[in-house]
């Protein structure tokens, strides 16, 4: 955790590993469960999600964490840690599901509580459901003034601002922006655990015509990635804001093959259509982003995002959006959600789910996990009769990365 807080992000993570394998001949301890759940989670944070995977869902029952101790409390931080990571995967109903069965087991305040209230914050803040949003965020203030430290204290603050700019727009959250940005405990640990941080209060504070704040936000995100080059995630957030500031096209769609994080890769698409569409001979570059910006919301279950980028697409003109479902009937279409409807278009054009994974920015695991629940619910046994029952597919609404770049 010091290491963390410092932002030597590897040297934490070499030491949670150590952790793990110094706990592994005690299997009964309860430091063996808490140790792979706190490396499973800071993983997480640095979408490393098919590592994640493997710890908090493993092949083997008896390597379960809730089986390591047997205990409840053991249990319900285990259902926080997937909650999170389903989150971070684009599946908005599995981590609501989670996160309010392990809020229900945990029973009192502290870290865990913390973060499985965090997502649900977020998950509410995707779908467009404000009143459940503020909840949990007025929850975590609640639970904050309770304790003497807060290790989620950068994040609840930015989902506090991001709750605060839904209700009251921009000007509501850029004068607290600054705190958050100057590269002090809290500000490392929002921006080293959330990569759509820093490119959010660059976005805002450019919105409110203060460059000093972006620019700082934007000198803040590459010292952490110069500090840690290790993980792409931060990477990816320092050329998101470089791409802002400076309206480098070429950088924002470098962030968005680069972002690991489905929401973050879905904003520098929108940010990089927004930009071309206010250049007459790029329109139809600009529709062809923002549809795969829309795309990508859609599969990291944000809802109120995408409401966004189709009013984007309605302004230059589009009025009949191409969905993944177009061609898939009503009552087909109300069995999925919408992070499976994402997967079963990519799977009937043929697409393995390991290319499936990489499409979508989600593990083969999860992949695997949707395909079956697809299958239960459309009544199918294989590919080839998902193919047939969801009738035609739409072309694929990727576009090449050369045309892009080219255009771009």
């Amino acid at each position: 955790m010091s290491f963390w807080t410092h932002s030597r992000l590897l040297h934490a993570v070499e030491l949670a590993e150590e952790a793990v394998r110094a706990a592994a001949d005690r299997p009964s301890c309860v430091c063996h469960a808490h140790s792979r759940l706190w490396l499973a989670t800071a993983l997480t944070h640095l979408r490393d999600l098919d590592r994640a995977e493997r710890i908090l869902r493993p092949e083997t029952p008896d390597a379960a964490l809730d089986a390591f101790d047997g205990s409840a409390e053991t249990a319900a931080r285990a259902d926080l840690a997937r909650s999170f990571l389903a989150f971070t995967a684009g599946d908005v109903d599995a981590s609501a599901r989670l996160g309010e069965q392990g809020l229900a087991a945990a029973g009192r305040s502290g870290p865990w509580q913390t973060l499985g209230r965090l997502v649900l914050a977020g998950c509410a803040l995707r779908r467009a459901d404000m009143k459940t949003a503020l909840a949990n965020t007025q929850r975590i203030a609640e639970d904050a003034l309770m304790a003497s430290a807060n290790p989620l204290a950068g994040q609840c603050a930015w989902m506090s601002l991001q709750v605060r700019e839904a209700h009251g727009g921009s000007e509501a959250v850029v004068p607290f922006i600054e705190q958050l940005v100057a590269l002090g405990p809290t500000s490392r640990e929002v921006l080293g655990s959330q990569p759509a941080a820093a490119p959010w209060f660059v976005r805002l504070a450019l919105k409110a015509g203060d460059q000093t704040v972006a620019r700082q936000a934007s000198l803040a995100a590459r010292q952490l990635a110069v500090l840690n080059p290790e993980f792409r995630s931060l990477a990816a957030a320092a050329l998101h804001t470089k791409g802002l500031i400076e309206q480098d096209l070429d950088a924002l769609w470098r962030a968005a093959e680069t972002h690991a994080d489905l929401w973050a890769r879905a904003s520098a698409l929108e940010d990089l259509g927004t930009h071309l569409s206010g250049q007459h001979l790029r329109r139809d570059r600009a529709v062809e982003i923002l549809e795969l910006s829309s795309d990508t919301y859609l599969a990291a279950g944000a809802t109120r995002d995408l409401s966004r980028v189709k009013s984007r697409l309605r302004n230059l003109g589009v009025r009949h959006h191409i969905s993944r479902w177009s061609n898939v009937s009503r009552d087909q279409v109300g069995r999925l959600t919408e992070t499976e409807s994402a997967v079963a278009q990519l799977v009937v054009q043929g697409m393995t789910n390991s290319q499936v994974a990489a499409q979508l920015f989600l593990s083969h695991h999860t992949v695997a996990f949707h395909l079956k629940k697809i299958f239960r619910k459309l009544d199918v046994a294989s590919r080839v009769e998902l193919a047939r029952t969801w009738s035609t597919p739409v072309g694929d609404v990727r576009p090449k990365v050369s045309r892009a770049r080219s255009s771009a």
